[in-house]
């Protein structure tokens, strides 16, 4: 089998993992078990799949030594790729710097789903004076896409992705 692979060493667990490519292929993250297991041909669990878009985000559920691989699924071509690992707080304070009433947002798993979906919260009744509510925000892991927002006092969301969200 051709592949291409990533050692990321040792991650706490939270973090994301972005690969670009330039085809469609099939990205996956695991461990060091199922990484010696994929190159040997046996049956592996992993996180991934295939994608057809770059970048593709994956986030590393727990403390470990991680492996990310990429290939074309059997199929003949070319393909570049590239991979880098981004702290929690560096990606949301990327992709969702928000405050209310100068407090910061506060990250939490999704309820509903929380391998795919992370909700951010910020404002809410407590220490806030005219105690108008909280604004919500569900942001997709593998993607970073806001797939849902609510402003604090607002009931109708502005970004509602009802496909995606859960």
């Amino acid at each position: 089998m051709d592949f291409g692979y990533f050692d990321l060493g040792y991650l706490a667990g939270g973090e994301i993992v972005e690969v670009s490519i330039s085809a469609a292929a099939n990205v996956c993250l695991m461990g060091l078990s199922d990484f010696l297991m994929y190159k040997s041909g046996s049956s592996f669990n992993y996180r991934g799949g295939h994608y057809t878009h770059t970048p593709v985000r994956i986030t590393v559920p727990h403390g470990g030594y991680w492996y990310v691989t990429v290939d074309l699924g059997g199929y003949s071509g070319r393909l570049s790729y590239g991979c880098r690992v981004i702290r929690p707080q560096d990606f949301f304070e990327q992709e969702c710097n928000y405050t209310w009433e100068g407090k910061p947002a506060k990250r939490y798993p999704n309820r509903k789903d929380p391998e795919h979906f992370t909700d951010i919260l910020y404002g809410g009744s407590n220490g806030n004076i005219r105690d108008d509510g909280h604004g919500h925000i569900i942001i997709e892991n593998s993607t970073g896409e806001i797939v849902m927002h609510r402003r604090p006092g607002e009931k109708t969301p502005i970004i509602w992705n009802q496909k995606k969200c859960p």
